[in-house]
Formats: C-alpha cells, structure tokens, sequence
C-alpha cells in the first residue's frame, strides 16, 4: 500500500480529507483515523474535518459513545491498528498493530464490575443516572435488580454479579465495535478515500478485521459462558428451591399446655 502511494506524488502528496497530505511539509495519511474520523461526523452530518464534541442526537448513540470524533478514532486504531503512510522519501513512515477487542472487554468489564459492586452495596444509590453506567444494549438494569442481589447470600450476589457483568461489558464491546464498523463503512465514501485505491483496500481489510474479532468475541463469550454457567445455573437452582420449600412449609400448631377441660383449666 505504502509503496503504491509513494509512486503516485512524491513530494506533493495526494488529495486527502482536509486537502492535500502524505507529501513534503503536509500532514501524514493515517488511513484508519482519518477514515474513521470523516465517518463519524458524516454520520453526524457535521464536515467532514470537524473536531469538536458533537452535541446528543436524538436517536443516535454515536455522540453517546463517542463524544468526539478522536475518541472515536482511538478506540478504533487500538482494535484494528493504523497505517502511518506518506509519499515522500524522507518523510515518516509508520505501522500500529491493533491489539483485538478482547482488551476493551477486559476494560469494560473492569469498568462495569466496580460500578454494580457499589450499586449493590449501597455506596451509589439506584437513581436513574447511576443505573445506565452499567446499561448496555439490551440489558436492563434496574431497581428492582439490584434490590434482588442485596437479598441474596453473598455466594450468589458474587455468581449473579459475575454473570451479568458479562453479558453488560460483552453487550457494550459488540456495541462499539459495530459502531466503528459503520464509521469505516461511511468514511470510506468520502470523494478522497473511494478515489485512493490503497486507502479504500485498507477500510475493506479493517472492516474484515472488525468482523473477525466480533466473531471471535462472540464465539469465546458463548464457550466462556457454558463452561461457568452450569454449575452456576445448578447452584442458583437449588438454592432457590430451598427458599421456596421454606416458605411452603407450614408453621405447626402452638399446644396449649392446660387446655379446657368441661370449661375450665384443670
């Protein structure tokens, strides 16, 4: 890629997003951020260049995520990696390896488990607020939840806890990821990308990296999750079984012991 766009302009570089780049004295081509960066304010309908933290937008979980399009861009080029490439020979030339999703789910778990930890233990109260920090698409956290995992014995908050910070960080990961994929799906129709031979190769492969990670994420969550559940799932069972043959045992007849006899107590 690096070579095909070093042949093209030398010192003059190439039309880029913003102008002219990649040549002597111009600002490099990073191909995933810039790529990434131009989606998410096309996405906002915002120019392409914007830099500045998008406003909410009804409907939309982009701004949410991502404040700024260079959020946006790190996280990305830290899944995927970047390409750091110019057109002249003694200008810098560079290559980020990415490093998966499985680092951000580790991340978000970690984020996660300490904000339920203090909802369950009463440190944070469940207001509305405190409760979508550990929100994630499609899983629902509320009042009631977190009154229900006070009342459990510490064995199983720690079981509970631990399932549902799972599918919270996995649900939150999947989220992100799908989100970058869109924003290379979108960048790479920019007039500058779609016209770059090499720039729109490099969105195509990060998109089927972005792919194969979520795949693979999936795949390992499902595989982590049948090994634990088991025994967790048996564990929850019977314990629950034995609260509810508790409460359906009746209370036995208090005796009197003088009972009335003809009337009156012996």
């Amino acid at each position: 890629a690096q070579a095909s766009v070093e042949a093209a302009n030398g010192d003059n570089g190439v039309p880029w997003i913003g102008g002219l780049a990649g040549g002597s004295a111009q600002p490099v081509l990073e191909f995933t951020g810039d790529i990434v960066k131009a989606g998410y304010n096309l996405n906002l309908n915002r120019p392409v260049t914007a830099s500045t933290a998008a406003p909410p937008l009804p409907g939309s979980r982009l701004p949410e995520v991502w404040t700024t399009p260079a959020e946006a861009q790190r996280w990305v080029v830290d899944v995927v990696g970047e390409n750091i490439v110019t057109t002249c020979d003694t200008c810098r030339k560079d290559s980020i390896p990415g490093t998966g999703l499985l680092p951000k789910l580790h991340q978000e778990s970690g984020t996660v488990t300490l904000e339920l930890q203090r909802l369950v233990s009463g440190a944070n109260p469940p207001t509305l607020a405190n409760l979508e920090q550990v929100a994630a698409p499609g899983v629902a956290v509320t009042r009631q939840l977190i009154e229900a995992i006070r009342e459990m014995p510490v064995a199983e908050q720690s079981l509970v806890m631990g399932r549902l910070v799972s599918e919270i960080s996995t649900a939150r990961t999947v989220e992100k990821a799908l989100l970058a994929r869109r924003l290379l799906l979108t960048g790479r129709q920019v007039p500058e990308v779609y016209a770059t031979e090499v720039a729109r190769e490099h969105a195509d492969a990060s998109i089927a990296e972005l792919d194969r990670e979520i795949e693979s994420l999936l795949f390992e969550t499902r595989v982590r999750r049948e090994i634990v559940s088991e025994t967790a799932g048996v564990l929850l069972e019977r314990a629950q079984a034995r609260r509810r043959a508790s409460l359906l045992v009746p209370e036995g007849s208090s005796v009197d012991p003088r009972p009335l006899v003809r009337g009156r107590v012996p």
